[in-house]
């Protein structure tokens, strides 16, 4: 009896609950909520991961509030943005895509006159970005072109290319309704280069790095650009002391002033002279980056005029930071055809060249400065080091890298010059040392063996960095006489102890030699092989006979002007021309690697 009153109370209390008791308004109570409205639309419908976008939409047809709402994992809703809609019952929210995937919707909340109202949900689902880089045309008229989806109209892109391991912009635009663009390219001179598109951050959104890819823009033969040099009165350029003015013209573009004057060591005595060019004003030249100061390589002892071009390919992708870029050329002198040069960036310390920290000064190691009177000293173990920029060196700065050189030595010929702390390494950059070797290494560079045109930058914490590499006419199978065999065989090490020629490099002092007994370095050297020199050598090698079509009219032209006779450094001649010596060295370069495989594979 006692338990049925009780149920019948608990029924007539639960009876007796309004929906006014249980918290509702008045409003609400008293109306029903009418079937929801048309779901928003989001515009873009698939918006960038960040990226702001719009919400709108109508509900019912008067000025009321409204709040945008975001469900959340658990299902329940949360208010992200309020408002107030039209007096149409239009409304607009603008949100951000904070996630791959958000679900929305617009909540109208009962008010006095009005019952709740709410819309149907949208899923919105961000995309992906993606693109793709081409190359279209032919020598001079080359454009990259690039799309990138979605596209944005205005949102900021870059053209970049890999230069001395760092990205650089080439040029800047902003892009359309349209996913593609173009990019006119200046003559990259053959190489293949790396490139990414790159866009700024849009709306909101990340930016977007593409993928590097490498485009290899392969000119039709015979259609190398020419420089033209004109000198005053055309006074001959005798002399590597004295800059003779002229102008310099590209094609048929305007004529520049600038200045001329001989270059080079032992390359100054060939028929064939090379030449150092020094603009009045600052140009970029072939599509390289702008500059005053150039030289024209004349290769006369590299009879396929590649070798360089090769090594400086392979280097530029190692850590070694700048590496001088450079293009073919035919050159004219004061009327005179002089045969294929190759327009090279000029060595020098700046921000966009060999970056120097403050008070750091580029060296070179320089059996000849003595000779050529240019300022220097030699090392305590007997190293020629000449001061090579930014220009002449404060005593104060003299005082400090020879201090620094001498401490470098002797912890590096010490007892003790394996340790981590107390030994050589703090004083180095080890990677740059060891790409450095591998590309000199590689190519047998008849000069690294710390003779000449070793390039070295020193920082005033007293440490030391390789590099850029330079000068490689006199390698990769050059035989110096008949019974000096030099650089011709493809197996052996050159600018380390050989065990099997029991050959020491030049110098009793050559780094090198004593650091490559050091098993962390060498294990540094064997995994930079691995990483980065060795897939750059075959990269190089894929390139050379393309490279070679390029210059091969050029090239005939300038074997018969200066090998005609084919005498000249006989240690250099392989084949019967051009096309033939390319070969050789193809197949040289494809034999060293193997061999250099076998040893640091």
């Amino acid at each position: 009896m006692h338990l049925r009153r009780r149920a019948l109370a608990v029924l007539c209390a639960v009876a007796l609950l309004t929906p006014v008791a249980l918290g509702f308004s008045p409003a609400e109570a008293a109306r029903p909520e009418p079937a929801p409205a048309a779901a928003p639309r989001a515009t873009p419908a698939a918006p960038l991961l960040g990226e702001r976008f719009d919400v709108t939409g109508k509900i019912g047809s008067s000025t009321r509030a409204v709040k945008l709402q975001r469900r959340s994992s658990d299902g329940s809703w949360t208010t992200v943005a309020s408002g107030t809609t039209t007096r149409t019952g239009r409304y607009a929210f603008v949100t951000r895509a904070r996630s791959t995937t958000v679900v929305l919707r617009v909540l109208a909340p009962a008010t006095s006159e009005k019952a709740k109202r709410r819309t149907g949900a949208v899923t919105v689902t961000t995309t992906a970005e993606t693109s793709s880089l081409s190359l279209t045309g032919n020598r001079p008229t080359l454009t990259v072109v690039s799309t990138l989806s979605p596209a944005r109209t205005g949102r900021v892109l870059r053209l970049q290319v890999l230069r001395g391991g760092s990205w650089r912009t080439l040029a800047e635009k902003t892009q359309t309704s349209s996913p593609t663009q173009g990019w006119p390219l200046a003559d990259p001179g053959g190489r293949p280069q790396q490139y990414r598109l790159v866009a700024l951050g849009f709306d909101g959104s990340a930016p977007y790095v593409g993928t590097a890819i490498a485009l290899t823009p392969y000119p039709a033969p015979g259609t190398l650009p020419r420089i033209t040099l004109s000198t005053e009165g055309a006074k001959p350029v005798a002399s590597r002391e004295e800059y003779v003015s002229g102008t310099l013209q590209v094609d048929d573009g305007a004529a520049q002033p600038m200045q001329i004057k001989g270059r080079g060591n032992s390359t100054w005595a060939m028929p064939k002279k090379p030449y150092r060019i020094k603009l009045a004003t600052k140009a970029g030249l072939l599509g390289m980056p702008e500059e005053k100061d150039w030289v024209l390589l004349a290769n006369f002892a590299d009879r396929s005029a590649l070798r360089t071009w090769t090594a400086f390919g392979i280097a530029a992708k190692t850590s070694l930071g700048w590496t001088p870029d450079s293009r073919f050329v035919d050159v004219t002198l004061n009327g005179i055809d002089i045969g294929l040069y190759q327009l090279t960036e000029q060595i020098e310390a700046n921000k966009d060249k060999v970056a120097l920290k403050a008070g750091g000064l580029l060296l070179e190691v320089d059996s000849r400065y003595v000779e050529n009177e240019e300022p220097g000293f030699t090392s305590p173990h007997g190293m020629p080091l000449a001061f090579k920029d930014p220009g002449e060196p404060t005593e104060s700065q003299k005082s400090d890298v020879g201090a620094s050189v001498s401490a470098f030595e002797t912890a590096l010929y010490g007892p003790d010059y394996l340790d981590p702390v107390t030994g050589y390494a703090k004083y180095v950059d080890l990677d740059s040392f060891a790409d450095w070797y591998l590309v000199n290494e590689l190519m047998k560079n008849l000069d690294s063996d710390f003779w000449s045109s070793v390039f070295v930058s020193w920082d005033p914490a007293g440490t030391f960095t390789m590099g850029p590499v330079w000068d490689f006419d006199f390698s990769s199978g050059y035989a110096r006489t008949s019974t000096s065999t030099c650089c011709a065989s493809t197996q052996g090490w050159w600018l380390r102890f050989d065990e099997g020629a029991k050959r020491q490099a030049t110098h009793n002092t050559h780094w090198l030699t004593r650091m490559i007994t050091d098993p962390a370095f060498l294990a540094r050297v064997e995994q930079r092989w691995r990483d980065v020199v060795g897939p750059a050598t075959g990269e190089a090698i894929d390139g050379l006979a393309a490279q070679q079509a390029l210059i091969a009219t050029s090239a005939a032209g300038d074997r018969a002007t200066w090998h005609a006779d084919g005498q000249s450094l006989p240690g250099t001649v392989h084949a019967p021309d051009q096309p033939g010596e390319t070969d050789y060295l193809i197949s040289w370069l494809t034999a060293r690697r193997a061999w250099m495989e076998s040893q640091l594979g």
